[in-house]
């Protein structure tokens, strides 16, 4: 009996939260927006961190900003003869 309950592993709630995230993104979605409206600065740190954990963490954070640092970059400095368009 022990040893069928070694292999039966529980999870946090942190991991099925996380886990539902992945599966559904627009769950995802809805759900910081509910948090950035009704909760207070702990609860939407907490969403950011499992947000973050659900979709790659600091390397899709690095990602998205070198890509959206180039997009800028080239909305920017775009134009005819190479002047800068503000």
């Amino acid at each position: 009996m022990t040893r069928k309950l070694k292999a039966l592993r529980s999870r946090s709630h942190e991991e099925a939260t996380i886990e539902s995230f992945r599966k559904d993104p627009s769950f995802a979605a809805e759900f910081l927006n509910a948090v950035l409206e009704d909760g207070d600065q702990e609860e939407v740190m907490l969403a950011l961190r499992r947000l973050s954990k659900a979709f790659g963490g600091l390397q899709a954070r690095e990602q998205i900003q070198a890509k959206s640092q180039y997009a800028l970059s080239n909305a920017l400095f775009q134009g005819k003869s190479g002047t800068q368009k503000f």
